[in-house]
């Protein structure tokens, strides 16, 4: 075994090769990339077989070769999990949009054949991309290649309980046009800033309830050690227009490591992220059965220490360049475990 790096393993491959005679030599070779942490293992065989009719035919027709190429992935940090099983399209870039993840992997699980659409003169940076399904590439690109036929990726934060979202404390609650604290509690009726407000969000745990968690205007959510959870009719996240959002998710309790989380029995809503300074959101993004969708023509999260979603599908459109940092250790925030996913060996080749 020859290998490009002396880099150690983290996973163990274990390799059978069946060889017709004694003579087939396999010849196996790994490389490893240390930046995204992607093994792949090339696996050759050469048998100098000699035919009884082989004088009558071209010498050439030997030796025999064959070539395999498995390629380990779900080592890399998981950035982008999109949960959807089916449907097309569970991952869209469109009209100049890009995701930078290049220390971490994009998946999608949907098997459906247009499972991940690059369109438009988008682009995708990461260590891997990865599609139960396939690929449709309408003059998009990955820096990546797109390796399809991948195992699904189990959602890592399907034993997270939701928090109580029994009760209100607090009804319809509107800020326009002022600067104010909010403590954390239940916002039935949902949560609207906006105007020129200024909110600081305490730390703790925010429920919102039957209502739109929209932030807008030229409006600013500041907030660190925060978690949001949206829950019943209506409970969609809506950055909007030019507001300001410098959100941190929570660092400690039952929601430690997220910033946004979607109940699991809302099925089918859809967030959006439009909001033209959307520069922190340190933290996970959970909405397992909904659509973000994210299309300010501007960069979104490019100030947080870490950013990792996972939904049902992603949708980045208009233009924006969503950055996907890996910075850990700069913030109180914990990964979720899971997030940095098991490994799986696919044939790559």
């Amino acid at each position: 075994m020859s290998c490009s790096s002396n880099a150690s393993w983290r996973s163990a491959i274990s390799l059978s090769v069946w060889t017709p005679t004694s003579a087939a030599v396999p010849l196996i070779e790994c490389v490893r990339r240390s930046s995204c942490k992607i093994g792949t293992v090339t696996v050759k065989i050469a048998n100098a077989w000699q035919p009884f009719f082989a004088h009558f035919l071209k010498t050439g027709i030997t030796p025999i070769k064959v070539k395999a190429v498995a390629k380990l992935v779900g080592e890399s940090n998981a950035c982008v999990i999109s949960l959807a099983e089916t449907g097309n399209r569970a991952i869209v870039m469109n009209k100049h949009s890009k995701i930078d993840a290049r220390n971490c992997g994009v998946y999608a699980n949907s098997d459906n054949g247009e499972s991940i659409w690059l369109g438009d003169d988008s682009l995708i940076e990461a260590d891997i991309v990865c599609s139960v399904g396939g690929v449709m590439d309408k003059s998009g690109s990955s820096m990546s290649k797109v390796v399809t036929d991948c195992p699904p990726v189990e959602d890592p934060l399907a034993a997270r309980a939701a928090p109580k979202t029994a009760g209100c404390d607090f009804n319809s609650m509107m800020v326009n046009n002022e600067t104010v604290t909010l403590g954390p509690g239940i916002y039935c009726g949902g949560l609207n800033i906006r105007g020129t407000s200024i909110v600081t969000f305490e730390p703790g745990t925010y429920v919102i309830k039957d209502g739109e968690f929209r932030v807008t205007d030229e409006a600013v959510a500041t907030g660190v050690n925060t978690a949001f959870f949206l829950t019943g009719e209506l409970a969609v996240v809506q950055f909007l227009k030019d507001a300001t959002i410098n959100l941190s998710g929570a660092s400690t309790g039952e929601l430690a490591g997220l910033l946004l989380f979607g109940d699991k029995d809302n099925p089918g809503e859809k967030h959006r992220i439009n909001a033209t300074n959307a520069h922190t959101l340190t933290g996970t993004i959970y909405l397992p059965n909904s659509e973000l969708l994210i299309d300010p023509a501007s960069s979104v999260a490019g100030n947080s220490a870490y950013t990792a979603i996972v939904v049902g599908s992603l949708r980045v459109e208009e233009g924006p360049t969503l950055v996907l940092n890996t910075d850990y250790d700069d913030t109180n925030v914990p990964v979720p475990s899971g997030i940095r996913a098991s490994a799986d060996v696919v044939l790559a080749n």
